[in-house]
């Protein structure tokens, strides 16, 4: 015996439940829910290693920068040791 179509429960949409709210099973809702966890561990784990990353980086430009400006200022303090003998030797004339 078929079962009539005005008697049996209308046909839904998947996830439908009839009275039109979705239905998300809890264990989807979990995993959805853990995955975006790990996913944002990850980023904050991510920007924490590239900012150590960035501050390393600036301790070496700042240590390179200080080390320059050291062999400028011997080098400066050379010339100015070399024209102080050229004017010595100058004035000797």
């Amino acid at each position: 015996m078929a079962a009539s179509p005005s008697n049996s429960e209308p046909l839904h949409a998947l996830g439908m439940n009839g009275n039109g709210y979705v239905v998300i099973p809890k264990w989807f809702v979990s995993f959805l829910s853990f995955t975006v966890s790990v996913i944002f561990v990850g980023a904050v784990l991510w920007a924490w290693q590239m900012s150590s990353d960035v501050s390393a980086i600036k301790a070496e430009v700042r240590a390179n920068a200080q080390l320059r400006s050291a062999e400028l200022e011997d080098i400066r303090r050379r010339l100015a040791r070399h024209d102080e003998l050229f004017d010595r030797l100058r004035g000797g004339e």
